[in-house]
């Protein structure tokens, strides 16, 4: 360990970010037979407060939403949780929509690809 306070300060972050990747590969296995609305929304509600990162109140270094949310209650009181609310519910919706929007774009792409590939067979001449 070295004297400086940061030293490992990206080391740590790798980490929470591995780690985090790591839960969310665990919850959507375990809720894979889930409807594919209700797991994208737990889903990307996890990802949401686990990797947006805001400033820490009162401090130089940035941490997760879901933690900061915690120390705004502290300090900040009504104000500092309102702004968090409004941070993590912006970041869900656009995690949820870009999701959703991938799920319909992925249809539509394999509809084009199979429709393409029917095409492409030669008829049959009796």
């Amino acid at each position: 360990m070295s004297g400086e306070p940061f030293a490992l300060y990206e080391t740590t972050w790798w980490t929470y970010i591995g780690c985090g990747v790591l839960l969310l590969a665990l919850v959507a296995w375990r809720i894979r037979r889930w409807p594919f609305y209700a797991q994208s929304g737990l889903l990307t509600l996890l990802a949401a407060g686990a990797f947006s990162f805001t400033q820490v109140p009162n401090a130089d270094s940035l941490a997760p939403a879901a933690i900061a949310f915690i120390l705004e209650l502290e300090n900040e009181g009504n104000e500092g949780e309102l702004a968090m609310l409004t941070l993590l519910a912006s970041v869900w919706l656009v995690l949820f929509g870009a999701t959703v929007a991938a799920k319909f774009g992925w249809h539509k792409w394999q509809q084009g690809k199979q429709a393409a590939s029917e095409d492409k067979q030669e008829p049959e001449i009796s």
